[in-house]
């Protein structure tokens, strides 16, 4: 192909324009920094990103030495990689027409990667080009490599001449424990991935869910416990050697058994995390207190005093930790070190970091959760139905739920935790490319090993096709093959038709029907018509009259065994009625014939004269016999004789005979057992009896090889054991048998069976049939046959093969798809690289499109030529890449470019500009890959898949020409680009591109079947110094980035001024607002806390150097005055302070400087800004928009992007995307559950493949933001406990999960009149006292209103066993106005209502909630406090002393069944108070309720 220049000059450096300076990464961990040479232009960010990430840090020659060390100069990393593509661009042939653009298209990439324009992903970075650089060897790592000479996948021995270059996976998993493609398989595969930098996503809805059976007896202890080995070995490894994490995607389908297990996997995790930090704090708060308490002083004399009894201190404190459910033994074991004169108890406490302990200890932190949704799962949500959960081994049904609460359950979880995401299958599917290897199933599917394949040596079993050869494909053809290989240890299902042909495959193999096409195994219907194919004969001959005697012994002989003096010795016997002697007589001269031919030598030398073979006599029968050994041993090679009738079968060796010799084979077996029947109205047929069902299903399939189609009976004899037989005297005799089945030939198969075949001309049977055939006409017979029904098979080993000319082959005579690619999805990879949009923008806010167009076509052939060179970590993904050819270019800064244009995120001109931008990148991907598919070739599977692929390119087409109909195959409607609102030189290029690809496509179709993604590409994104990434908005105008491997980097939005000029701001304006947002970054000029303030408080100019020089990179004048900056010695004498004092998280060294909380807050706004533009001077309103992050700024920032606005821009993009997009919407932490079931429904509706949801303050631990997690964290640190529980409970939704109640409950019963209307209320509780039912009755009212009620209290019933918290109720219908009211009767406290309703939740709240705000009277003596309410329980007069939920409930149930209340007592806190008439009394420590002795 010819590469025009664009960037760069013939024979001129790439790095021309740019200055290389020495510049400093210091690494985290280390203790100097790295020096290195990099362009002066890069940010420090994006330096510390190459040196410490990309640069090859070993192996290097170093210059001018014999040295090997690290890469110093960021040019080699920029050579290594372009020389690696351009080297294997020459090797591959025909990517470049001349040196001249092999040279053009190397100077070109080293330009862009220089510049930061475009950047290939980590992988590439960490592996490619080390080998052709600097000569680097690897040991091999069991990766492999398709290669295009041989046409077969080949190991690779040296992991660095064919580096792993992709960064996304998809890899199958098979449900069986160690074998190929199992599970514990997939985590080698996936640790080769992590190694080398790359992701990897599987659907693990192959296994089988908790509870299934084993094939080796027990059950299956379900996917979690696979998935959490998973995610241990994941978190364990750290990508390409460096910080980078390992990505991971685990998917399930939602019909899956443990698919409520998956949703609330991490919201457990979760739990367990704040348990673990909570209860450590606690713990070690507790467990110190007590070990102080135990010593006291007297005297002037400490000692130890650990007796309670004795100690008041250590009595309180023991007290305390119980009530904090310290556990027991703890406390014991504090006491026991305080006893040995110990004073602190070491107890480990963890804390919120997403490195430490805590969530170290849990599971499903190092993988992202998704769950594939169906359109009928969604259609079942819309109309409340059912969903079935099925088992994976028969497809049983496991469990029925509503899939509202399925729903319901995906949508609480996604707010609690993040996660799943949701994928929608059918929109995926609808613009899959390659349909012909079936759909996006993450599925494995293919046939036993005992299928027989037509081949050109005959009908071989699959897992004997050890070697290449050829097969025969759907159109009747021999075509080249490579070997079958094992693909996994499947569950299997026989395929069974109405003439017993049989077929043994997974259940998503495809099997080609007349009247639809390959059809899934899974979704055949009855009467679907499944065609049929000959085989082709094979290579092997026998002399006919041999091959004539084998078919009869088959039939009416055996091979007998006995023990002589010599040793063991055989006999064949033949045997038939004496009316058909002659036939007998045709095998006599066959075996005589190779009897001289085994044993002519021995004849020769008179050592050795074999019995001559004939036929003998009896009254009745006729019989041949030879003891022959090595006759025995020809008859035995092609059938087993000596197992019994019922075991009478062929050996492989007979499905590989030539034609004559299987014509005779089965000429023999006809004449022995075979008839010919002709009774009349249709019944005329040729048929084959036998105790051997699988001898007949044998000849079933033989028979084809000629064009026959016969029709297998089962059960002839109808179950009888007992038949009446000729007793061998002339008599019939009863006699036990065995099951008959019969294989009839009838209609124009019979008359090809006379043509072919026929039987002996001796024998009687002869002259029937050609009677029959002269006498009776015949129907045509087609080779097809009707699909009956699924039976279960077993779990087995599978096998795989590959036709590549049509894509099927013929197994066990049916035409069958080539199962090895059915999943296009699975084992594949797609290596990714990202352009900056940024480096397109013109000065004047124009788009440089020509220099856009120029990139994508340069990178789209380096990601092609990747595909050629890489390594891949099994033999399926490195052949399916090489066959599929996916690629992932993408862009990054997006979100940078619309503010730069002036242009708000959330606007429908944003989204159009975004529309042509994505059109733009898709479309000239596919122009390219057209283009190379001319000169290379299209990829593999092109031509099955053209109609289809050609249907989704002209979707794109559609949809870019801003047409809103014409689209095919689609459910969902795509956004078109807004003609409109996109700028129309944008818009004209996005249609010229489209043009382009669809007319070259339909010509030389395309290389790729897939070119583009939109991946959130953050390392390579940082590489290149983008503020935002994918199609991701800025996150914030000033923010940390925190790296896995510790440490930051503050990221600052340097497209504010840039859009305050596009919007019109002078420059003292634009300027003014910038430092309103990152502040001055000095105290110079501050008003409140300035340089000379800080020196009149006494603090050198050494000191104040030191702050001034912290300031640019702090949020916080707090940050950069500290007291490790100031000098903890000074603090010591010129404060006064302690250590204790100093490192005491309440300690602020400003304030004890004297200034106040206001001072501090003006200094950092006026140092450190405001991290928002909102409240800038001069910004005008209808500008804020423009500056809208994911998050609002700062502690004075308001505004955010909606989460709309986030799916809309998914839903505009996702139409001129070939893969997926990678993108999280953010929600704000006041979002509630259906606001994350809004998003996922806005999500499917705009035709958006998949859908991740974050809600600000989910995750205990947030990289980026620290609202919530840092107020947490902040809390823990200084031991504010009960904040962090308040915290922890607000992170738990119970809504959607029904409580039930006991079957016998307490509650009561109060009766009032309100307004003259006479109502019961009567309540229902949990054991626990909490409220869990409502009844009321009405009197002398009409039956519409009492039945309103009765509905009424039924919906506040659900409500609360729903998780409804009765403050919600209560605070909805108080105060709620209609007749009947007025004056309240009968109930001590409420006297006045203004509605029944409010008579209700008035008693309500006051009986279970404490509300005595609600009542009219209130009652005296009783802790008011909201601390001392318990949750919908009713109050006593007891003084509480906690809330029963932060109690052990099991121990009040303990103790209920004990026969005490259940309540703790308020002093001694043990659950052993006893009802005594109205009063309550501890047995432990005789306090009592009050009034009661």
């Amino acid at each position: 192909m010819g590469i025009p220049r664009f960037y760069t000059k013939r024979q001129s450096d790439p790095y021309a324009d740019q200055t290389y300076v020495q510049r400093a990464s210091q690494p985290p961990g280390k203790s100097t920094p790295v020096t290195v040479l990099a362009p002066r232009s890069w940010s420090q960010t994006a330096v510390d990103i190459l040196v410490q990430k990309y640069m090859r840090k070993t192996g290097v020659p170093q210059p001018g030495s014999d040295r090997v060390g690290r890469e110093t100069d960021a040019r080699q990393v920029f050579r290594r990689l372009a020389d690696c593509w351009t080297i294997w661009g020459r090797r591959a042939g025909n990517y470049f027409l001349t040196e001249e653009d092999a040279q053009a298209f190397n100077d070109e990439l080293q330009y862009m990667l220089a510049h930061q324009i475009g950047a290939p992903n980590s992988p590439q970075w960490f592996n490619t080009g080390l080998s052709v650089a600097y000569n680097i060897k690897g040991p091999a790592q069991g990766l492999w490599r398709w290669d295009p000479q041989q046409q077969d996948t080949v190991e690779v021995g040296d992991s660095y001449e064919y580096p792993q270059a992709s960064a996304c996976f998809i890899q199958s998993i098979a449900d069986n424990l160690v074998n190929d493609n199992g599970i514990m398989n997939l985590w080698t595969r996936e640790a080769r991935l992590f190694k080398f930098g790359s992701g990897s996503g599987t659907n693990f809805s192959a296994l089988r869910g908790k509870g299934e059976r084993l094939s080796g007896g027990g059950t299956s202890s379900g996917l979690m416990s696979w998935l959490k080995i998973g995610d241990t070995a994941a978190g364990a490894i750290k990508s390409g050697g460096t910080t980078r994490r390992a990505a991971k995607m685990v998917i399930l389908n939602i019909d899956h058994p443990d698919i409520e297990a998956f949703i609330n996997l991490k919201v457990q995790e979760e739990q367990k995390v704040a348990a673990l930090v909570v209860g450590s704090h606690l713990c070690a708060t507790h467990l110190n207190t007590i070990m102080q308490a135990a010593w006291i002083t007297e005297e002037g004399r400490e000692f130890v005093q650990p007796n309670p009894k004795f100690n008041t201190g250590l009595n309180e404190a023991i007290r305390a930790a119980r009530v904090a459910r310290i556990p027991e033994t703890y406390i014991q074991r504090a006491l026991s070190f305080a006893k040995k004169g110990q004073r602190n108890f070491a107890f480990s406490v963890y804390d919120l970091g997403w490195e430490g302990e805590a969530y170290q200890t849990v599971t499903g932190q190092n993988a992202n959760n998704s769950i594939r949704l169906t359109k009928a799962f969604l259609d079942a949500v819309k109309t409340d139905a059912t969903w079935n959960l099925t088992h994976r081994t028969d497809d049983r049904i496991a469990k029925t739920v509503r899939a509202r609460d399925l729903w319901d359950q995906i949508c609480a979880a996604a707010w609690q935790c993040a996660d799943p995401g949701i994928q929608y299958d059918d929109i995926i599917n609808e613009w899959h490319t390659t349909p012909a290897q079936g759909t996006i199933t993450a599925s494995n599917p293919c046939v036993t090993g005992d299928t027989l394949v037509a081949t050109v040596k005959g009908w071989r079993r699959i897992e004997d096709i050890a070697s290449d050869t050829e097969i025969i494909g759907s159109d009747g053809h021999l075509h080249p093959i490579n070997r079958s290989f094992i693909t996994g240890f499947e569950h299997v299902w026989k395929v069974c038709t109405s003439d017993g042909y049989e077929l043994n495959a997974t259940i998503n193999h495809l099997i080609t029907t007349k009247n639809r096409g390959d059809v899934p195994v899974g979704e055949l219907e009855h009467g679907d018509l499944l065609v049929l194919s000959p085989g082709h004969f094979g290579t092997r001959s026998v002399q006919p009259n041999l091959a004539f005697a084998i078919g009869l012994a088959v039939g009416d002989g055996c091979v007998s065994h006995f023990d002589t003096k010599y040793g063991r010795r055989s006999n064949l016997t033949l045997t038939m009625h004496h009316d058909e002697a002659p036939v007998l007589a045709t095998a006599a001269a066959g075996i005589q014939r190779q009897k001289d031919l085994h044993y002519a030598l021995a004849r020769c030398q008179s050592r050795y004269v074999p019995r001559p073979t004939s036929v003998s006599h009896v009254p009745t029968t006729s019989r041949v016999t030879c003891g022959a050994p090595a006759v025995i041993k020809d008859f035995s090679t092609y059938a087993i004789l000596d197992e019994g009738s019922d075991n009478k079968r062929f050996t492989p060796a007979a499905f590989q005979l030539d034609k004559p010799s299987l014509a005779q084979v089965l000429r023999g077996l006809y004449t022995a057992d075979g008839t010919v029947a002709n009774y009349g109205d249709k019944s005329q047929y040729i048929a084959l009896d036998s105790c051997s069902l699988t001898l007949l299903q044998q000849v079933q399939v033989l028979l084809l090889s000629f064009g026959i189609k016969s029709k297998l009976y089962r059960d002839r004899r109808g179950g009888s054991t007992i038949a009446e037989l000729p007793s061998g005297k002339g008599s019939y005799r009863p006699y036990v048998v065995k099951e008959m089945y019969s294989l009839r030939i009838s209609r124009s198969s019979r008359l090809l069976f006379e043509r072919e075949i026929g039987f002996h001309p001796d024998s009687p049977k002869a002259a029937r049939l050609r009677q029959l055939n002269a006498e009776v006409e015949c129907y045509q017979d087609t080779l097809t046959t009707k699909f009956e029904r699924l039976e279960w098979a077993a779990q087995t080993i599978v096998y795989d093969l590959t036709e590549p000319a049509t894509q099927h082959f013929v197994a066990n005579g049916f035409v069958v798809h080539n199962c090895s690619e059915f999943l296009s999805n699975d084992d594949t990879s797609c290596n990714l690289a990202s352009l900056n949009l940024v480096t397109f923008l013109k000065p004047d806010g124009s788009l440089d499109l020509d220099a856009y167009r120029h990139a994508i076509r340069l990178w789209t052939i380096a990601l092609d030529i990747t595909v050629f060179m890489a390594s891949y970590p099994s033999r399926a993904i490195a052949e399916r890449t090489a066959k599929l050819r996916q690629l992932g270019l993408g862009y990054a800064n997006l979100g940078a470019v619309l503010m730069r244009m002036g242009l708000p995120y959330d606007s429908d001109q944003a989204r159009a500009v975004a529309q042509g931008l994505t059109a733009i990148l898709t479309g000239e991907a596919y122009a390219t890959s057209a283009d190379l598919a001319r000169e290379l070739g299209p990829f593999e599977y092109y031509a099955e898949n053209r109609d289809a692929m050609l249907r989704v390119i002209r979707n794109h087409h559609h949809a870019a020409h801003g047409q809103s109909e014409g689209y095919e195959g689609l459910s969902v409607l795509p956004r078109p680009l807004s003609t409109a609102l996109c700028p129309a030189v944008l818009a004209e290029a996005a249609r010229n591109s489209w043009e382009t690809a669809l007319r070259k496509g339909s010509v030389s179709g395309f290389r790729n079947a897939q070119v583009t993604v939109l991946a959130p590409t953050g390392t390579i994104g940082l590489v290149m110094d983008c503020d935002t990434t994918g199609v991701e908005p800025d996150f914030s105008l000033v923010k940390y980035k925190t790296l896995a491997g510790g440490g930051t980097m503050k990221l600052i939005n340097e497209s504010v001024p840039l859009a305050l000029r596009t919007l019109g701001y002078p420059a003292t304006a634009a300027d003014s607002m910038t430092r309103y947002i990152v502040g001055t970054g000095t105290l110079q000029d501050c008003p409140t806390i300035s340089v000379n303030r800080l020196r009149q408080c006494g603090l050198s100019d050494a000191v104040i150097d030191r702050i001034e020089a912290t300031l640019p990179s702090v949020l916080d004048v707090t940050m950069a005055i500290t007291p490790e900056i100031v000098g903890l010695e000074w603090c010591h004498q010129q404060l006064g302070v302690s250590s204790e004092e100093v490192q005491s998280p309440h300690f602020s060294l400003l304030q004890r400087l004297g200034f106040s909380p206001e001072d501090i807050a003006t200094a950092s706004r006026s140092a450190c800004g405001t991290l928002t533009i909102e409240g800038a001077p001069a910004l005008k309103a209808e500008h804020l928009p423009v500056f809208d992050c994911a998050v609002p700024g700062g502690t004075l920032g308001t505004r955010s992007i909606a989460p709309d606005g986030h799916v809309k821009m998914l839903g505009a993009v996702q139409p001129f995307i070939s893969g997926g997009i990678s993108k999280t919407i953010n929600v704000p932490a006041t979002a509630n559950v259906d606001d994350i079931a809004h998003v996922f429904t806005l999500a499917y509706e705009l035709g958006i493949k998949c859908v991740a949801v974050y809600r600000d303050g989910s995750k205990l631990s947030q990289p980026l933001n620290a609202i919530g997690a840092g107020e947490l964290a902040q809390a823990v640190e200084q031991h504010d406990i009960p904040k962090v529980a308040q915290h922890l409970a607000s992170l738990s939704v119970e809504r959607g999960k029904h409580r039930p109640l006991p079957n016998k409950r307490k509650g009561y019963t109060q009766k009032a009149i309100i307004g003259g209307h006479k109502l019961y209320i009567r309540t229902g509780e949990y054991t626990d006292g909490t409220l869990g039912e409502i009844f009321l009755d009405m009197h002398k009212e009409g039956a519409a209103f009492r039945s309103l009620m009765n509905c009424f209290a039924i919906a506040i019933s659900m409500g609360l066993q729903y998780g409804v918290p009765l403050e919600e109720f209560v605070e909805a219908f108080t105060i709620m106005r209609f007749e009947p009211n007025g004056p309240v009767s009968g109930h001590n406290q409420i006297k006045m209502a203004t509605s029944i309703m409010d008579y209700v939740m008035r008693d309500l709240a006051i009986n279970y909630l404490n509300r005595q705000d609600l009542a009219n009277i209130k009652m005296t003596g009783e802790d008011m406090r909201g601390d001392s309410v318990k949750p919908y329980i009713k109050t006593t007069p007891l003084r509480e002393t906690a809330p029963l939920s932060m109690l052990d409930r099991e121990l009040a149930e303990q103790a209920r069944a004990k026969g005490y209340t259940g309540d703790p007592c308020p002093e001694c806190l043990r659950f052993t108070l006893v009802q005594r008439g109205t009063c309550k009394t501890c047995v432990s420590c005789g306090a009592n309720s009050g009034g009661c002795s």
